[in-house]
């Protein structure tokens, strides 16, 4: 037996299956940062959007609203 060819199939295997999973690696890891971007898009946008409402509630006048319907109930 040729013990040459017997380790050149053992790397070559070794290799192959290196190559394998160095593959699905790569595309899970490319998946995931795919993902993470969407998510931290739409973080984002929730973020932009509490934010605007947060100054729009600045703007409302809550103790003349309440003032009014606390009023209008005392009437009924």
């Amino acid at each position: 037996m040729d013990w040459n060819i017997f380790y050149s199939t053992i790397s070559q295997t070794a290799g192959a299956i290196v190559g394998i999973f160095s593959a699905f690696l790569i595309t899970k890891k490319v998946a995931n940062q795919s993902e993470f971007n969407i998510d931290e898009d739409t973080m984002s946008r929730f973020i932009e959007s509490s934010q605007y409402l947060v100054e729009e509630c600045k703007n409302r006048k809550f103790d003349l609203y309440n003032k009014i319907i606390e009023d209008n109930e005392i009437k009924k």
